[in-house]
């Protein structure tokens, strides 16, 4: 890991960890147009008996650290508008964790699973889960995330960011 140049607050330095990007497909969440929702709340509700996955949790917007798909927005959404007038487009999302509830089966790598037994947010701080959710240590405001967002319509690549957090 390189050093920093200057000397920093270590609090705000993250850990060393390996970056192993897996791809996955994701669905809107806060983003899923209201026209949308009512047309696939039956099947919604068939896989949350079957299955005990939720769409909100573990269907929608892949949570973590990660390259396109949709920003998992703590707050409501707030895309950027580019000064040409087009939306811009989701480049890049760092958060602080890697899922952030009990309750997301499917974003919790299949090779950690079996270390999330017995897990919890009361859970002893030494278990291993806290450093499956959080390799990096990163804590931005209160579990929030910054969203990186490019205009792929504009030859120079204006870009803007968001930061949200609970």
């Amino acid at each position: 890991m390189p050093v920093p140049d200057v000397e920093s607050d270590p609090a705000y330095v993250p850990n060393p960890c390996v970056l192993d990007p897996e791809r996955v497909t994701e669905y809107p969440g806060w983003d899923l147009p209201a026209a949308v929702r009512p047309q696939i709340e039956a099947t919604m509700s068939q896989v949350a008996q079957e299955t005990g996955w939720e769409y909100e949790t573990d269907l929608a917007v892949a949570s973590g650290i990660k390259v396109g798909g949709y920003p998992g927005w703590t707050q409501s959404p707030d895309w950027p508008v580019c000064g040409c007038g087009s939306p811009m487009d989701h480049l890049l999302t760092v958060a602080s964790w890697e899922f952030s509830r009990g309750d997301e089966k499917r974003w919790i790598p299949v090779e950690d699973r079996p270390a999330m037994a017995g897990w919890g947010w009361d859970t002893d701080d030494d278990h291993p889960w806290r450093a499956i959710q959080n390799p990096s240590g990163l804590m931005l405001g209160d579990a929030g995330g910054i969203y990186l967002f490019v205009c792929t319509a504009c030859p120079t690549r204006p870009f803007d960011y968001r930061f949200d957090c609970s």
